[in-house]
């Protein structure tokens, strides 16, 4: 849909659509989008980004619900998340997600986007991928693959399918999109955007996490058929 959407702008805006754009940090360039024949994926980041932004009030008002429907309760997302396996410890994860029923999202976004990272790993793992890589300046030593090793990898983004990969692209891992790992984990996530708008799409990446095997096997099905 995303993909449409983009390539629609080349029809009723065709100088907006090859007009390449810089994204501006404090003090330098952080991302450079091209036009949408040369960079789509940049395009597709950069819409997905604009419309989540837009969107975030149906999210924050369909958790709400269920909450109050269903007296969903911090235990209940952690079980719905743990029931896929990624995670071996569920301390970090229920303490993130306390936070954010406490309206507390400082301490959410903090606490939760690694977590985001630790789930993906697990998914790696199961798909045989590796989880470490050489550390670049030290011999005989390795290090956790990140986020963006990850995301850009063949097999993991095949099991991910394309739509939960471009949300975490938009979400976490790309300059073009709210990059909210890469900057917390570099110090540059500011306090005005430490909000309940990106705290409740954190929860729901987890809500996806705790399903992506029967997402995958449905998709594949679609596929076959």
């Amino acid at each position: 849909e995303v993909e449409n959407q983009v390539k629609e702008l080349m029809e009723k805006a065709p100088l907006l659509g090859r007009l390449p754009q810089e994204i501006m940090a404090a003090d330098h360039v952080a991302a450079r989008v091209g036009a949408v024949d040369d960079d789509l994926l940049g395009r597709m980041i950069q819409h997905a980004k604009q419309h989540s932004a837009l969107s975030d009030v149906w999210l924050m008002v369909a958790l709400q619900r269920a909450i109050e429907t269903h007296n969903l309760m911090p235990e209940h997302v952690v079980g719905w998340t743990a029931q896929s396996g990624l995670f071996t410890d569920l301390t970090l994860l229920l303490e993130g997600v306390m936070a954010w029923y406490d309206q507390d999202y400082v301490k959410a976004i903090h606490v939760l986007v690694p977590q985001v990272e630790v789930g993906l790993r697990g998914i790696a793992a199961e798909l045989q991928q590796p989880v470490t890589k050489p550390h670049p300046k030290v011999a005989g030593v390795s290090v956790s693959v990140g986020m963006g090793d990850m995301l850009y990898s063949k097999e993991i983004t095949a099991a991910l399918g394309p739509d939960f990969t471009l949300h975490l692209l938009a979400v976490y891992a790309d300059p073009r999109g709210f990059n909210l790992r890469n900057d917390m984990a570099h110090g540059l996530l500011t306090p005005d955007r430490l909000h309940r708008g990106h705290a409740t799409r954190i929860i729901h990446t987890f809500l996806v996490l705790g399903i992506w095997k029967p997402l995958a096997e449905a998709r594949k099905k679609r596929v076959k058929t």
